[in-house]
């Protein structure tokens, strides 16, 4: 069996994480692997949290508190801030000049709990208007994100953006979203003030775009990060 879509068998799971596919089925046992359904006996796996995972390995270290993230986008995108300690600033400097594009995507991954839905093409204006948009969904929505990042922007049936704990019930009801690992919606749950109001957006979308299982998108999000890391 072969990739389809956002779908992964165990046997490609396990060759995409060079683990053995004993270890993908704990881990899909866990939850840290979302099965999607079967075909015959053939575990359908979301190539996104396989992704996820795979992230996570070339990362080191523990993610990030969202205090830490929030000084850590302060200091990429200002190059200063009053936020936290100072020991605490100088901890964090001292980690943004060692990590890596991949390691950055690593530590901040606590900035939101992801969840897919499925919503009828009748009310993607709706949750569109609702959310935060980033990754994919920001870029075919901005010009000037599309120049930044090098991609085209085009129509999508998707959406991708950031949202409260209270909206993402109020979306649910309002728009009858339904629990969908290859739904067309992706709603990212926060607390962070500063994601909700679109704060420090190319640095942002560029995470979620180097989470992406499209290789271009991942790319442009990677190379902007590591830019951003240069520069710092």
């Amino acid at each position: 069996m072969t990739e389809h879509g956002d779908l992964l068998s165990t046997a490609e799971a396990s060759r995409q994480l060079g683990v053995g596919t004993r270890q993908v089925q704990r881990l899909v046992a866990t939850g840290a692997i979302t099965q999607v359904g079967t075909i015959g006996r053939v575990k359908l796996l979301d190539a996104r949290s396989v992704q996820r995972l795979k992230l996570q390995k070339t990362g080191r270290g523990r993610p990030w508190t969202q205090a830490t993230i929030e000084l850590a986008l302060e200091l990429l995108s200002k190059g200063d801030t009053h936020l936290g300690t100072t020991l605490e600033r100088s901890r964090t400097r001292k980690r943004l000049v060692k990590i890596t594009a991949e390691g950055l995507v690593q530590a901040m991954r606590r900035r939101a709990a992801v969840q897919r839905y499925r919503a009828s093409e009748s009310f993607l204006d709706q949750v569109t208007a609702s959310v935060m948009l980033t990754g994919a969904s920001a870029i075919d929505s901005n010009y000037e994100l599309a120049q930044e990042f090098g991609l085209a922007m085009k129509a999508s049936d998707s959406v991708d953006g950031y949202i409260s704990e209270k909206g993402v019930r109020q979306l649910i009801r309002s728009c009858h979203l339904v629990e969908d690992a290859n739904g067309n919606v992706t709603l990212r749950e926060t607390d962070m003030k500063v994601l909700l109001k679109g704060n420090f957006q190319s640095i942002i979308v560029a995470l979620d775009l180097a989470e992406s299982l499209d290789a271009r998108q991942r790319a442009a999000g990677l190379r902007f990060i590591t830019k951003l890391l240069e520069e710092f």
